[in-house]
């Protein structure tokens, strides 16, 4: 009895909540992304503490970090939203003519100048009410743990290994090459492997935490000469 005497205090917002406070580590900043006033989210952050009999996030140096418990909840959370989210807009069918949802779309700069303005055109033109978000992808970013909490739909990257744990389909292909001016010394003289190896390149960094860039890669240094 009291599980479900407990099951019936928790409602879909509260649940937003939770996740929102979770991931922006923030009171503030989560009543911001919420568009919430920040006492009426500390008062469903105390009743989620009630409810858990945890803190669910404290205090660490000059910020917050949620405790065991609240990152066991991070994933769960994200996925009853995702489930709720599912739900509803299978009951209502999607219109692309009057829907107001919101697309996350991760990806790296070097999209900018051609695909990401023609993939914006592409939506808007078929459901001009929804929103796009670009959220940048570099180095730094954790694309797994956006992805799993819904703070991203897709991420656009390239990959020479693509990751064997998400759904994946190919967008299009490109050539890296290798440019110098017609008048470096090199162009006149000839490369070797060796000489392009010592010479200094500007190169794509990798867009995932601990990955190696595309020069670094034994396979290129064997096919670019």
């Amino acid at each position: 009895m009291r599980d479900q005497a407990l099951f019936d205090k928790i409602d879909l917002h509260l649940i937003r909540v939770l996740h929102t406070v979770l991931t922006e580590r923030s009171v503030s900043r989560a009543a911001l992304r919420l568009g919430m006033y920040q006492p009426a989210v500390s008062a469903a952050l105390k009743r989620l503490r009630d409810l858990s009999g945890d803190p669910l996030l404290v205090r660490s140096g000059a910020g917050m970090v949620p405790t065991d418990a609240g990152l066991r909840m991070i994933e769960p959370s994200a996925s009853i939203l995702r489930a709720a989210e599912v739900l509803f807009t299978g009951a209502r069918g999607f219109d692309p003519q009057t829907s107001t949802n919101t697309f996350r779309v991760a990806a790296s700069d070097y999209l900018d100048p051609l695909f990401l303005p023609r993939l914006v055109s592409q939506i808007k033109a078929q459901a001009p009410l929804c929103h796009i978000e670009i959220h940048p992808l570099s180095a730094a970013s954790d694309y797994h743990a956006q992805l799993a909490q819904g703070d991203v739909d897709v991420v656009v990257g390239n990959w020479l290994k693509p990751p064997e744990d998400l759904h994946l389909g190919k967008l299009f292909a490109d050539e890296v090459v290798c440019m110098v001016s017609k008048d470096h010394p090199a162009a006149r003289r000839g490369w070797t492997q060796e000489s392009w190896l010592e010479a200094e390149h500007i190169a794509p960094t990798p867009t995932h935490p601990g990955a190696r860039g595309v020069i670094d890669r034994p396979w290129w240094h064997r096919a670019c000469w």
